[in-house]
């Protein structure tokens, strides 16, 4: 099985990958839009904002810190 896989070009184990990846996506946002009501789905954009918020502040200030430790 390795060696099926190693045989093969990294663009084409790269675009694979990245398809299915949005093909899966793109089946789950079909799904989600047909069967969750959309007055779900505006309540739950604050608390993703406030979680997409506190991730970025999480990354900028662990990307500040191995900034300073390069240097």
């Amino acid at each position: 099985m390795v060696d099926w896989i190693y045989s093969n070009p990294t663009w084409l184990w790269g675009t694979l990958f990245v398809v299915i990846v949005m093909a899966l996506s793109c089946l789950g946002l079909a799904a989600v839009h047909r069967f969750v009501d959309p007055e779900m789905r505006h309540k739950h954009n604050d608390i993703a904002a406030a979680t997409i918020a506190i991730v970025g502040v999480a990354y900028a200030v662990l990307l500040a810190f191995i900034a300073v430790a390069r240097t």
